[in-house]
């Protein structure tokens, strides 16, 4: 929720509500930074879903080449089902960093979404291996190469609350 709270020189100052009543002013530089690693792990997240699609339309390709040949590779329900989970899993990080503040929160984002990434990447890899040259070129790109800078926010992100006594400020 956001609130523009008036004070005596009667100009506007955006907070932030948190659910427990404490107010962030939104233009804190921690907030600012924090908001920038949402961000980047929402992009890290849309990559992955962009990928996905390629690789969906690049298996439907090989199976209308095939003139309805079925595939060598099928996927069961349950398959489909960790497919799903896997990326409905992507919405942790930013939602961590958004909603918590404290340190373990902080890891939390960086070994969820680092394992995310490197498993994404090594999936787009043997898949590309498999399938085609560009499989591997769109997982590179849409996913590793967010997912690099995503990482990278976050280590920031530890390091600036490592430096400050405690917790970021409310």
């Amino acid at each position: 929720m956001v609130r523009s709270v008036q004070n005596l020189s009667t100009k506007r100052t955006p907070y932030f509500i948190l659910g427990d009543l404490k107010a962030i002013k939104m233009t804190d530089p921690t907030t600012l930074y924090r908001h920038r690693v949402v961000l980047l792990w929402l992009t890290t997240g849309l990559g992955g879903l962009v990928y996905a699609t390629i690789q969906s339309f690049t298996y439907v390709n090989g199976y209308i080449a095939g003139h309805g040949a079925t595939p060598a590779l099928i996927f069961d329900a349950s398959a489909l089902w960790v497919f799903a989970v896997l990326y409905a899993i992507w919405i942790i990080p930013p939602l961590l960093a958004i909603a918590s503040r404290t340190t373990l929160a902080n890891w939390v984002i960086l070994l969820v979404g680092g394992f995310l990434v490197i498993g994404s990447t090594f999936g787009g890899i043997f898949d590309g291996f498999r399938d085609g040259g560009h499989i591997i070129a769109t997982a590179l790109i849409a996913i590793t190469l967010p997912g690099v800078f995503a990482l990278r926010a976050t280590w920031g992100l530890l390091r600036t609350q490592a430096k400050s006594e405690g917790p970021l400020p409310h």
